[in-house]
């Protein structure tokens, strides 16, 4: 899931019992104007996990980012665990 806006990142809301995202797999508000970055929030009764990346190297990953003046989004994942290994990535 890719939310991707130029005047401020759209809010991303995920709720779950297991949250898995390997292969690439992300979910990213991304914003590339001036404007801030979208919140994410994901909510998983059990397990969040982020690890490996795709046949391109792109990264698994859970993002709230700008890619230019204004501030990145907040994020809270609220989980039972959170495992990021093997490349996976949280970013804000």
């Amino acid at each position: 899931m890719l939310i991707s806006r130029w005047n401020r990142g759209a809010d991303v809301t995920v709720e779950t019992g297991n949250l898995a995202l390997a292969g690439g797999g992300r979910i990213e508000s991304v914003v590339g104007g001036s404007g801030a970055g979208g919140n994410i929030r994901v909510n998983a009764t059990g397990d969040v996990t982020i690890s490996g990346s795709d046949a391109t190297d792109t990264e698994s990953a859970i993002r709230a980012v700008t890619n230019s003046s204004g501030a990145a989004g907040r994020m809270d994942i609220n989980a039972a665990n959170v495992t990021v290994a093997g490349g996976g990535q949280i970013d804000a």
